[in-house]
């Protein structure tokens, strides 16, 4: 709002509001005046005839010509930068403040999901280990079931027995015993003896079997164990739901397979894919053939397991192992018995597990999972010495 003439009249401290005095005045243009520079830039405020400031941008040089020393100064009005400046600020100091805000929500969504996800472990782990209760219950179940039959041969075999001896014993008190009735009574008395031993020794092999596939499932201990035997006693303490349907199960294993290792999952492996194979492979009324093969290659126990049932088309074979799927949605199926092979495969035992199915050719489950180098050479050792 100056005229030239006006502006003629005034000095630098009389435009800049900022610069109250001669000496601040000097020691802004200091460099120039000692020749450090030869030229400055810097921001600063200056002042309109009508009392308003506005920002600008000056460029001072200092020119010594035959007369005084001259300042040369270009002055920018830098209002629109300045302003687009602050709006620049105001927009970032608005996206932090957003940022801050989404991210303390984004926080708070995630410890939620974390409890969440916890909760849902819990509950998965939980529903594991009541699907391993409730495999061990049908086991008690079977077992007990089948235990009836030589329980109840033996109490009857005993009890006529019982009824012979007392009759003998009449026959003796009343002086009637003949030669041909006792050779006769000694004869039933070693053929009753030999059903009861024999029913009695298939009880307690039940209960043996069934006693040692419920401790090794329920306990985690590391040792040294026999294949056959593991896989024997598997087999038969579900005798009683296999040979219910009619099925076959088949062991090919050498007697003398020793593993270092954990009987309890490999037994838990087993019962799952048998009890999977019952439920899932065969129609009711059809008998099938199932077989376990379990030795060693290089340093790895490699056990394979099959079925000549029905088969799993292309969809069901991908979707096996994953934890609540079941073809059998509300007949019983809970969806986890292949999760659980799948877990106690890969986490616990380190090993790899493929499942290879078509419809109507079967299913095959391939396991595999390295052993200590010792465990190995000893059983190397031992089949070159039989051999």
């Amino acid at each position: 709002g100056y005229t030239m003439a006006e502006l003629e009249k005034l000095t630098a401290y009389d435009i800049k509001p900022k610069v109250r005095t001669r000496e601040i005045f000097m020691a802004m243009i200091e460099p120039l005046l000692l020749g450090d520079r030869n030229d400055l830039r810097f921001e600063t405020v200056h002042r309109r005839k009508d009392g308003t400031d506005y920002p600008v941008e000056v460029h001072l040089q200092l020119f010594i010509g035959d007369g005084e020393p001259v300042f040369v100064a270009m002055i920018h009005d830098i209002t629109y930068r300045r302003t687009a400046e602050d709006e620049i600020l105001k927009l970032n100091a608005d996206l932090e403040h957003r940022v801050e805000a989404h991210t303390s929500e984004l926080k708070v969504a995630n410890r939620e999901l974390t409890e969440a996800n916890g909760q849902l472990v819990a509950a998965q782990t939980q529903l594991v280990e009541s699907e391993k209760m409730a495999a061990l219950g049908g086991l008690v179940a079977g077992v007990a079931h089948e235990i009836n039959t030589p329980i109840g041969v033996s109490v009857t075999a005993a009890s006529h027995l019982q009824e012979n001896v007392l009759a003998m014993r009449a026959a003796y008190q009343e002086g009637s015993l003949k030669r041909s009735t006792l050779e006769s009574f000694l004869g039933s008395l070693s053929q009753t003896g030999e059903i009861i031993m024999g029913n009695l020794s298939r009880a307690i092999e039940l209960i043996s079997s069934f006693k040692r596939v419920a401790v090794d499932q329920s306990q985690d201990d590391q040792r040294t164990f026999v294949m056959r035997e593991c896989l024997s006693s598997v087999v038969l303490s579900l005798l009683p739901q296999w040979k219910k349907g009619g099925h076959t199960v088949e062991i090919d294993c050498d007697d003398d397979l020793r593993i270092e290792g954990f009987p309890g999952i490999v037994s838990q492996i087993v019962t799952n894919l048998l009890q999977n194979s019952m439920i899932h492979a065969f129609d009711d009324g059809v008998g099938g053939h199932i077989k376990v093969t379990a030795h060693l290659v290089g340093q790895e126990c490699k056990l394979s397991y099959s079925d000549d049932g029905k088969g799993m088309s292309e969809e069901v074979r991908c979707h096996i192992f994953e934890p609540f799927f079941t073809t059998r949605r509300g007949q019983g199926g809970s969806g986890l018995g292949m999760h659980i092979v799948y877990n106690l495969v890969t986490a616990r035992l380190g090993g790899v597990i493929q499942c290879h199915s078509h419809p109507g050719e079967g299913t095959n489950f391939e396991i595999s999972w390295p052993l200590p180098d010792s465990v190995a050479g000893e059983n190397f050792e031992s089949r070159s010495s039989a051999a």
